[in-house]
């Protein structure tokens, strides 16, 4: 087993991006079957991967084999992520809805973090992908109940609303916000008139909102 881990561990520097993709997830089955001892000499080659790779689905993969093998050191990455100018235009969709599981699985393991770890969860609400936007709001909802982020959860479905004319889309988010109305009526009744300003088919969703 030291033998074949160590070969695909040399394939992390691979040139060709699906051959680095696929050896990360192999290291990630490794891992689950045969503990964290089997493959820590990676660790140093997964940050490096973090900090240069430009194949977001192979970003991808190492941010989640780097949570799962050092969760501390993948943490102060996204710190240093997040400190740059624009970093959520810097990463794909699908490295952001990745990021958004990690931090709302750390949130809910040890409450403690949140306070260090919800900045970056308001970050992924000025992304421009619907998924990011739709999944940034669930986990605010999820982690918590402070006025000033339930707005930002509440502007990103209104976002969503704006920004999509699929009916089905608008009856999702309409369903969510009116869940929200059941705890936070108070805060809604500000964006009254934005969400009604926005429903374009009232034959197919209707909302009340008191």
């Amino acid at each position: 087993m030291e033998d074949l881990v160590d070969a695909v561990i040399t394939n992390l520097q691979h040139r060709n991006c699906y051959v680095r993709r696929n050896a990360i997830m192999s290291i990630y089955s490794i891992y689950q079957s045969f503990g964290l001892e089997t493959v820590e000499n990676c660790i140093d080659d997964l940050e490096n991967i973090l900090i240069t790779e430009a194949d977001m689905s192979t970003k991808r993969n190492a941010f989640l084999l780097l949570f799962n093998l050092d969760q501390e050191r993948c943490l102060k990455y996204l710190q240093n992520l997040m400190q740059s100018d624009d970093p959520v235009s810097e990463i794909g969709d699908i490295f952001q809805l990745i990021i958004l599981e990690m931090l709302r699985k750390v949130c809910k393991t040890d409450p403690s973090q949140k306070s260090r770890l919800m900045n970056a969860i308001f970050m992924m609400s000025n992304s421009k992908s619907p998924s990011v936007l739709f999944e940034c709001a669930n986990t605010i909802t999820q982690l918590t109940t402070a006025p000033s982020a339930i707005k930002v959860a509440i502007q990103s479905y209104l976002n969503l609303l704006q920004e999509n004319n699929d009916n089905n889309v608008k009856v999702i988010v309409l369903d969510k916000l009116l869940e929200l109305r059941k705890k936070y009526a108070k805060v809604l009744e500000d964006y009254v008139t934005d969400i009604l300003g926005l429903i374009k088919d009232e034959a197919a969703v209707s909302l009340e909102i008191n």
